[in-house]
């Protein structure tokens, strides 16, 4: 394996992948402009999110973004994904971030333009422990909308996409600079390889759970008694990550 510039490697990979026809600045761009985010309920709701494909589809498009096999079928994006790409080439893919440590060197951006330059190194950010199959701890919160404590509470993947987009949306804020913005948060190699790396992780943990069959099969579960209304605490939450949500620009 050959050792690279992860961030020259990434604009290589986005070179090669237009001179084939998906120019992936674009790409991921539209997709979001045109798949609009879900708004949230004015209540909790246990069944939040189901019936929407923008779900499966957020979780989908991504994973074929990032890491799905060449052999994968594919719904969205019909070329390789970056880590089949550096596979390809035999590129060494960085180690895994923790994501509450410091962003590593290897995983460094630096933009052309300036007004891109990542706020922090150091988000301190990471997924809420519903996100995972061991679930969250006695007296944790669980996730503020649907009230799932752990990975099988989420009733189909349509409610799993439509709950972490809005963590996800806010890590891209608490990072800043290109991640801020649609068109081009994929130059920055914690996109692919930080950010994305642990969203498509717990959608493999998802599929990868029992019960679940097909990307948009609905699951039984046991309903959940909620509160009629957010608590201050999870209005207070939900408005952070709204307010650190991604922007359509023209930078």
């Amino acid at each position: 394996m050959a050792t690279v510039n992860i961030q020259s490697a990434i604009a290589e990979y986005h070179q090669m992948m237009t001179h084939m026809g998906m120019d992936m600045h674009t790409f991921h761009a539209n997709w979001h402009q045109n798949n609009r985010d879900p708004r949230r309920p004015n209540a909790p709701d246990a069944n939040f999110g189901m019936t929407l494909n923008f779900g499966n589809d957020f979780l989908q498009m991504h994973h074929e973004m990032v890491k799905a096999k060449d052999t994968e079928q594919k719904f969205f994006m019909h070329h390789s994904s970056v880590v089949s790409w550096f596979q390809s080439m035999n590129y060494d893919l960085p180690q895994e971030w923790n994501p509450l440590s410091p962003i590593p060197a290897e995983l460094a951006f630096i933009p052309t333009d300036q007004s891109l330059t990542r706020t922090t190194n150091n988000p301190q950010f990471a997924l809420p422990k519903y996100f995972t199959v061991a679930g969250i701890g006695a007296g944790e919160s669980p996730e503020p909308i649907t009230g799932a404590r752990k990975l099988s509470d989420f009733k189909n993947v349509n409610q799993l996409g439509c709950c972490i987009i809005y963590p996800h949306n806010a890590w891209h804020g608490a990072i800043g600079g290109a991640m801020n913005y649609f068109n081009t948060a994929i130059d920055d190699p914690i996109f692919y390889f930080g950010v994305h790396w642990h969203i498509d992780k717990v959608f493999d943990a998802y599929k990868n759970l029992p019960h679940v069959f097909a990307l948009d099969a609905t699951i039984e579960k046991a309903e959940r008694v909620l509160p009629s209304s957010f608590t201050a605490e999870q209005i207070e939450q939900l408005k952070t990550w709204e307010e650190l949500g991604l922007k359509i620009s023209n930078k």
